[in-house]
């Protein structure tokens, strides 16, 4: 089976978020989707409605292992701050010499030369937003 909601445009999949977030006031609601717009709607559109995040498990591919569990939503599906702070934790981390290698559901490859990269980017942000 696909993903019916592949098929809406943006608005209805945003009308289909808030009804989502809705029903879950009075009930459990569970929601199977690989539309990472969608995904990004949903939480927003939750957060928005109960002030509180929603609880997301992925199933990611890392290193071409397929049905890697994780509570973190891929790094594609997070806002700008959410990527600040994946990335300054990555950096913690590799600074501190916890690892040498933070995988970031989402980015694959190299993240160390990946993270680097994003925070060099966000350097250029923020000399353009200041």
């Amino acid at each position: 089976f696909d993903d019916p909601i592949n098929s809406l445009d943006m608005d209805y999949r945003e009308t289909v978020a808030k009804i989502i977030s809705h029903i879950a006031l009075n009930q459990q609601i569970i929601v199977f989707t690989h539309d990472l717009y969608f995904l990004r709607v949903l939480k927003d559109a939750y957060k928005k409605e109960h002030s509180c995040e929603c609880y997301v498990t992925c199933l990611n591919s890392v290193e071409n292992h397929c049905g890697i569990v994780s509570d973190e939503i891929p790094y594609l599906v997070k806002n700008v701050q959410e990527r600040i702070d994946t990335i300054m934790s990555g950096l913690k981390e590799i600074k501190s010499g916890e690892t040498d290698t933070v995988i970031i559901a989402g980015m694959g490859g190299n993240l160390i030369a990946e993270i680097l990269e994003k925070v060099d980017e966000f350097k250029y942000l923020k000399f353009a937003l200041f």
